[in-house]
């Protein structure tokens, strides 16, 4: 796919998670070619999360689609003989296995599931993991993401052409920290002892 931008540049790629700096600082990536007196140059912007305004934007559930919020194949319903995503806490499950490249969740759901499991597991390097220490790094297995407080008021906005001033607007703020450190505790295993203590000393 290649996108016009201006007069001498074309877009030749988007990577919305490049993991050239690892798995848990994924950033966002574009690459371009610039022509100049018809020589061809390639060009790369690559920003952290935090800066880049897409990646803010989604990180916050500003603009996630609906089906997002009222997932119906969470907690596996789906009916797949396997499942597959990220293994976000493998660090703490299995720090051997962490080398900050990537790690696959394969959750197999049936016997049909286990056969064809079985057929390339010998392909791999695997370590099998309960469903509890699973979920705990992956919460949306069973929960849907909550959407952005102002969800409905940046799409009652949008226009197509102020994406960029509306993402920022919403998500420069306090509630937008806040959200990312509640990630990170729900990320950490941190957030529901923090959760009892609260309960405890009735906050």
């Amino acid at each position: 796919m290649e996108i016009k931008v201006g007069n001498s540049s074309l877009i030749k790629g988007i990577n919305f998670r490049n993991r050239s700096n690892g798995w848990k600082r994924s950033c966002g990536n574009v690459c371009f070619t610039v022509k100049n007196h018809g020589d061809e140059d390639t060009a790369e912007i690559i920003q952290p999360a935090d800066k880049n305004i897409f990646m803010r934007g989604f990180l916050s559930n500003l603009f996630l689609r609906p089906s997002c919020h009222i997932c119906s194949v969470r907690k596996l319903k789906s009916g797949s003989d396997i499942t597959l995503g990220d293994y976000w806490g493998i660090e703490k499950v299995a720090p051997e296995f962490d080398d900050d490249k990537g790690v696959s969740l394969v959750m197999v759901n049936s016997k049909k599931g286990e056969l064809y499991f079985e057929k390339v597991s010998n392909k791999m390097v695997t370590i099998e993991t309960s469903y509890q220490q699973a979920l705990s790094g992956n919460p949306c297995i069973e929960n849907s993401r909550n959407p952005h407080t102002k969800r409905n008021l940046f799409f009652k906005k949008f226009n197509g052409k102020n994406m960029i001033r509306l993402t920022s607007r919403f998500t420069n703020n306090r509630s937008y920290f806040i959200r990312l450190l509640i990630e990170l505790l729900r990320y950490l295993g941190l957030l529901g002892k923090i959760k009892k203590i609260a309960q405890r000393v009735g906050l």
